[in-house]
């Protein structure tokens, strides 16, 4: 008798099951803005959040600073300035953050008493007074607001519709432009000391309401006779990361989210930028201009993120007109201490 065997060859698919792992969207901090005297030091606090870590930390503009590739920098600055912290990951995505350092000056201080002799128990009345001479971030602005304006020339920004300048253009993907508005010219229309806290810009031709992403409106006082290259000591007064919409012509105002306060004299810079990563090539809007005796405008745009590099900017004198939200008299409040 023949037996024969069967072997039953039982083969086993196995489903592997793999568990793809999404990180989640990296987020840089580049920690709370802060205030300093002038001469004090601070120490900025960079994190970073999700991506794929470990994490490398870049720091612009670098002026001011102990090192621009660490998290932690200590800032020694002069002036007020706002600094930008690029966050990148092990898989090279990145993210930015904005941190604004105000540098107060100290204040002058003076005493109007002459020298007293008394006798014991007497009363002699001292009489102080300070003074801030600065200017930077500043408090709360008064319902008593006015709306100057400086310039009031009607010519359009030149270039066509897909050409620069354009105050708030959408053709390239980013746009950056500083103003240059001295202090006498400033004095005659604002009045004296005070809060800025808006501005707008007249828009004479307008093309397109797309949206400018990543909006930011920066500003510093400075003392110079003309613009030739780009100013970095301005802080962020608006910043709107998912973008503003360009009214059909006329002004286009911008309520900020830190008022400024001017001290009366210094001249103030102003700059706008903005950075659409995925929607542009929109025709551009331009804005009404008065031709200035010296070089009061610099622009730069590309398809590249323009608002903290320094590319070479072009010169104009044909300046934006500018419309303030300004409250005239309301100095940053002073304490006293008699030693």
């Amino acid at each position: 008798m023949y037996i024969a065997r069967f072997t039953k060859i039982i083969i086993t698919f196995c489903a592997v099951l793999v568990l793809q792992h999404v990180n989640a969207q990296l987020v840089a901090n580049a920690g709370n803005d802060t205030t300093i005297c002038a001469g004090s030091t601070v120490a900025l606090n960079g994190k970073a959040y999700g991506g794929t870590p470990p994490y490398r930390f870049y720091w612009a503009p670098n002026f001011g600073l102990s090192c621009y590739n660490c998290a932690n920098p200590v800032a020694t600055l002069a002036v007020s300035n706002t600094y930008v912290l690029i966050a990148v990951d092990a898989a090279s995505d990145t993210a930015r953050a904005i941190v604004n350092v105000t540098v107060n000056p100290l204040p002058q201080v003076t005493i109007t008493a002459s020298d007293t002799v008394v006798c014991s128990r007497q009363q002699v009345y001292l009489q102080g007074n300070g003074t801030v001479s600065g200017c930077g971030i500043g408090g709360a602005c008064p319902s008593n607001n006015v709306s100057p304006s400086v310039g009031n020339g009607t010519t359009d920004q030149s270039g066509s519709v897909v050409a620069y300048p354009s105050i708030m253009g959408n053709f390239d993907k980013s746009c950056r432009q500083q103003m240059l508005y001295k202090g006498d010219e400033l004095f005659q229309a604002l009045g004296g000391p005070g809060t800025i806290s808006s501005i707008g810009f007249f828009v004479g031709i307008f093309n397109s309401n797309e949206y400018l992403q990543n909006f930011t409106i920066r500003m510093g006082c400075a003392s110079m006779d003309s613009l030739t290259t780009w100013e970095g000591s301005v802080v962020t007064v608006y910043y709107n990361a998912t973008g503003i919409q360009p009214n059909v012509g006329g002004w286009n105002d911008f309520a900020f989210n830190s008022n400024f306060y001017w001290n009366g004299y210094s001249d103030i810079i102003v700059e706008v930028c903005s950075y659409n990563p995925v929607t542009y090539g929109n025709q551009n809007n331009k804005a009404q201009c008065t031709v200035t005796a010296f070089n009061s405008y610099i622009y730069s745009a590309g398809n590249r993120d323009q608002c903290d590099r320094l590319t070479t900017p072009t010169l104009s004198n044909q300046r934006p007109n500018i419309h303030f939200g300004y409250c005239t008299g309301n100095s940053p409040a002073n304490t006293y201490q008699w030693l």
